[in-house]
């Protein structure tokens, strides 16, 4: 059992007790030591949920208003809904909001009435949330995130697949995707927007003499034109069934679309400096594919500027 779902069952149990009960009694209930389970319920404290405690013999917690009223009214199916939406953010670790999901969860499940929670748990054993796993530290995550939402530009340090290189990067904000963190961002070294990831930023620190850029939230990022400022390529190419499941989507984000039989058509401006990059996506696919003719890729690219 992990400890979220640890928390979100002690939770259960401490709004079923009558009376007091010991941090032994919940440890030998949970199989862990008593150290653990003190430290589990100094974390409910700090979610919000009303323990009292009461020192010497006879002592233990128990709830500080236990009879409080309910000021939530969601049926179980809406509750579910927001539980699986912060599992699904929850799937792609490290995520930000870790620690705030757990907390909001916890809420969620002390404000609703007994008979929802009940109805809220048998849905639950019916229902999951599984995505790619990923094991891997992303530790300037949360400076990448809040540089977005201050809106300033950061030097970063980038271990890519090929080679590590110093980058002058605004970010817009922070994807989820096949089980790794992006930071969307306008990347100068190669003078365009683009996606890095994450965990390959080793370090950054503020770049304050850089003019700012035009204000713009991640849905308009996701959906921006190309820039004109710079000489472009269009690249056009069609891809099979089999090459679009080696394909690193993240690359071709603007311009990728899924045809209804598993195949893929490329159509995009991407800048002249990012050739090489772009060449390399393709090299890929033909690599990871045990039959690499199979792919099927065809691909043309125009110019302007």
């Amino acid at each position: 059992m992990s400890r979220t779902e640890r928390l979100l069952e002690l939770i259960n149990l401490v709004k079923a007790q009558t009376g007091r009960f010991t941090v032994q009694e919940m440890a030998e209930r949970f199989g862990i030591s008593r150290r653990t389970m003190l430290r589990d319920l100094q974390a409910l404290s700090a979610m919000g949920v009303p323990l009292a405690a009461s020192p010497g013999p006879g002592g233990g917690y128990s709830l500080a208003y236990p009879h409080r009223p309910i000021s939530l009214s969601l049926f179980a199916d809406e509750a579910l809904g927001l539980i699986l939406s912060y599992e699904a953010v929850l799937q792609d670790a490290p995520s930000p909001f870790r620690q705030a999901s757990v907390s909001a969860i916890t809420k969620l499940r002390c404000a609703l009435s007994p008979e929802v929670v009940r109805d809220l748990d048998r849905l639950r054993e019916r229902v999951a949330v599984v995505g790619v796993e990923r094991t891997y530290e992303a530790p300037l995550l949360q400076e990448l995130l809040q540089a977005a939402i201050d809106r300033r530009h950061l030097r970063v340090k980038y271990d890519s697949r090929q080679r590590a290189s110093e980058r002058l990067i605004f970010p817009y904000g922070l994807v989820a995707a096949l089980g790794f963190w992006y930071c969307a961002c306008y990347d100068y070294r190669r003078n365009a927007h683009s996606w890095l990831r994450a965990d390959r930023v080793t370090s950054l620190k503020q770049a304050p003499n850089v003019g700012p850029r035009t204000p713009m939230t991640l849905t308009q990022w996701l959906h921006q034109s190309p820039d004109l400022d710079t000489k472009k390529l269009r690249l056009r190419a069609t891809i099979t069934a089999l090459g679009m499941k080696a394909l690193d989507w993240s690359a071709f984000h603007q311009g990728l679309t899924r045809v209804s039989d598993g195949s893929g058509v490329i159509d995009m401006w991407m800048p002249a400096s990012s050739v090489d990059f772009y060449a390399r996506q393709f090299l890929q696919i033909r690599c990871k594919c045990r039959n690499p003719v199979a792919t099927g890729i065809g691909a043309s690219v125009d110019s302007y500027g």
